[in-house]
């Protein structure tokens, strides 16, 4: 009697702090198989330049393989391999969780330091999400991504740790 085994359903990149656009640039590769920049934005019906930005976030956590010689186009890692990198022995992604004292300053993506930016020149959260072209609800969840990130409870702790972080912006006094 043979046995059906089903691959694992694509996981939420979302809830490992992915944006939105990359897990849809994800699953749309996952679907695909490989694909060049313009054909996945083609298929997702999404910019080319937003889909470079998606691929480069998921190329720097490690959900997608860059173009090789011997195989031209982005590849996206399977869901299995993708849950064992993304998950620590606590089930909770390092990236999530403060960095220890001492350690370097976290990176913030291009689009993380898009909505600082933004928030830091006194845009509202509406704002700053129609200058980046999301949804309030996704700069929610970039914020919260955020504090969970640096290990702060709310907007204000959020502010000044951004501020150590990147010198911040001038104060008024």
């Amino acid at each position: 009697m043979a046995v059906m085994m089903r691959a694992p359903a694509a996981v939420s990149l979302v809830r490992y702090g992915f944006s939105v656009e990359a897990d849809r640039v994800y699953r749309g590769l996952l679907r695909r198989g490989r694909g060049r920049v313009a054909a996945v934005a083609a298929d997702l019906g999404m910019p080319v330049a937003q889909v470079g930005e998606a691929l480069a976030e998921l190329a720097y956590r490690g959900a997608v393989a860059p173009p090789d010689a011997g195989q031209p186009g982005w590849r996206a890692e399977p869901p299995d391999r993708l849950l064992a990198l993304l998950n620590d022995r606590e089930g909770q992604h390092p990236a999530r969780r403060p960095a220890p004292p001492g350690a370097g300053a976290p990176r913030f993506t291009p689009r993380e330091r898009a909505l600082i930016s933004f928030l830091t020149a006194g845009h509202s959260d509406a704002g700053a999400a129609r200058g980046l072209g999301v949804s309030p609800r996704t700069v929610s969840s970039m914020l919260r991504v955020l504090m969970d990130r640096l290990g702060v409870g709310n907007r204000f702790q959020l502010g000044v740790a951004v501020g150590r972080l990147t010198g911040g912006p001038p104060t008024h006094s």
